[in-house]
């Protein structure tokens, strides 16, 4: 196994439309006087909430008043009813303070990611020797959380990936002539599975191959030409969708 490390962008409970949220059922409900279903206070629902883990997507946000509703209640006629409305119309709101207070980040279960992957050692496999060439590439991944509730849970993250590589040529491991270049660059594809332990720290195993043009092979004959590596990665996101806006339904 290889150790990764990973420094990234911590998690943070921005409240934003399409966000879900689940209600913290440690705070305390009874300060909350101010939840509305359209513009009248319900009692019975704030007593219904009281306790609950309830998770709830948030509509809009307009002068520091959150519009939510409630994620469908797929098992339970009664808090379909009281919380969801026939239609799946019911809306309610509460200042966004409040709201804060009350409620946590419910995390997508997936985060789908792209950005670049480096490889910058790799053993390769057909005769195990141990080698430095740089691989760059574009990477796609999707990250999978263990507990949604839980900013840095442990997170699986399988990842494949294309770009170049450098490959070094000598006297072991192609046919060198007095025209032969020192390097060639080799397109190169893997893949593997990161293990988020922490947020820092990161555990992973990749598999790829490294594959020069017909042209530059028929000239070299390099002798890792397609052949299996093992690497030790590191991987860096540009960019991921918003990590708490997917889910449709609670039990």
């Amino acid at each position: 196994m290889l150790l990764i490390f990973c420094f990234c962008k911590g998690f943070s409970q921005e409240i934003s439309k399409g966000g879900n949220f689940y209600i913290n059922a440690s705070r305390n409900w009874n300060e909350i006087s101010t939840l509305k279903e359209g513009v009248t206070k319900n009692d019975a629902v704030i007593n219904t909430l009281k306790g609950a883990n309830y998770k709830l997507k948030v509509s809009a946000i307009n002068d520091s008043i959150v519009y939510f509703k409630f994620l469908y209640f797929n098992k339970n006629d009664t808090l379909r009813a009281a919380l969801n409305g026939i239609n799946k119309d019911k809306i309610f709101n509460m200042p966004i303070s409040d709201f804060e207070s009350m409620t946590d980040v419910y995390y997508n279960r997936v985060d789908w990611r792209i950005g670049v992957f480096t490889v910058p050692f790799k053993i390769r496999l057909d005769d195990f020797a141990f080698t430095a060439n740089v691989n760059m590439g574009s990477s796609i991944s999707a990250k999978i959380r263990t507990d949604r509730k839980e900013a840095n849970a442990l997170m699986i993250e399988p990842l494949l990936s294309i770009g170049i590589a450098g490959v070094e040529l000598n006297d072991e491991n192609a046919t060198i002539t007095e025209d032969t270049p020192t390097s060639l660059f080799a397109f190169s594809f893997s893949g593997g599975v990161l293990v988020h332990i922490t947020e820092e720290v990161n555990m992973g195993f990749f598999l790829g191959m490294d594959k020069l043009s017909n042209t530059d092979q028929s000239k070299v004959n390099w002798k890792h030409n397609g052949n299996l590596w093992m690497g030790i990665g590191f991987n860096v996101s540009f960019s991921n969708n918003k990590n708490n806006a997917s889910t449709k339904n609670q039990g």
